[in-house]
């Protein structure tokens, strides 16, 4: 009964379970052309999960090729995370040190 209660508790408050912040920077961190992820952050808005990322791609890559990189994480997480709807990504340069998470 505590379980159920602490559930209805934390999806009211938008809350997501930390499994599937982990699950979500986990798929993110596997699309190629991902050197980092950072930042992961995610509510639930009705019947979705909505998650905003920041990425780490290589600096000295073209644009358009970091937004095919985000691009692709979009994708993977609507399709690999349940309840994922709409993921907000943003792209920053690795530095010379090449962050990694």
């Amino acid at each position: 009964m505590w379980q159920s209660a602490r559930e209805i508790g934390l999806r009211a408050l938008d809350g997501i379970e930390p499994d599937v912040i982990d699950r979500i920077r986990a798929e993110a961190a596997a699309v190629p052309g991902v050197v980092g992820v950072p930042d992961v952050r995610a509510r639930w808005i009705g019947h979705a999960i909505r998650p905003e990322l920041a990425l780490f791609v290589d600096g000295d890559q073209p644009v358009s090729e970091a937004d095919r990189v985000a691009e692709a994480v979009r994708h993977r997480l609507a399709h690999h995370v349940d309840f994922v709807a709409d993921p907000f990504v943003t792209v920053r340069p690795a530095g010379g040190g090449g962050q990694r998470t």
